[in-house]
């Protein structure tokens, strides 16, 4: 994780390790930096994952974030599939808590403008 820490700082982004026994409910999703997570599914919980292991390692995948809706873009699915509602996204993170998973908010370390432009229309710019 620590690798991919420096990864994501190097292009001004960070990553931030959510305690794990807190419930999920209670996180901040209103954070305007919030971009996504990083996810480290260890399949679930049981000897048969334990027994396993060796073989089929924990899984990564990310959940990115957009103005009114989460994404998976996990790398097993043929196309990244947008969460029906936060209900759903909500139990795909309580399973990952309850399978002993990880879970890592990932923030942008930068500002959005608001920029007006000569034709009256409104344009993002991000500041570092």
């Amino acid at each position: 994780v620590s690798v991919i820490e420096v990864a994501l700082l190097k292009e001004n982004y960070s990553l931030k390790w959510w305690d794990m026994r807190k419930d999920f409910s209670q996180f901040d999703f209103m954070n305007p930096k919030l971009m996504g997570f990083l996810i480290n599914d260890r399949g679930k919980k049981g000897f048969l994952r334990d027994l396993l292991k060796i073989v089929q390692p924990n899984h990564w995948f990310s959940i990115l974030k957009s103005e009114d809706a989460y994404f998976n873009v996990d790398s097993r699915l043929e196309q990244p599939q947008k969460f029906k509602n936060q209900g759903d996204f909500l139990k795909l993170m309580k399973d990952i808590q309850k399978n002993e998973g990880f879970i890592f908010p990932v923030y942008r370390n930068w500002k959005k403008l608001i920029v007006w432009n000569l034709n009256n229309m409104i344009s993002f710019l991000y500041v570092v």
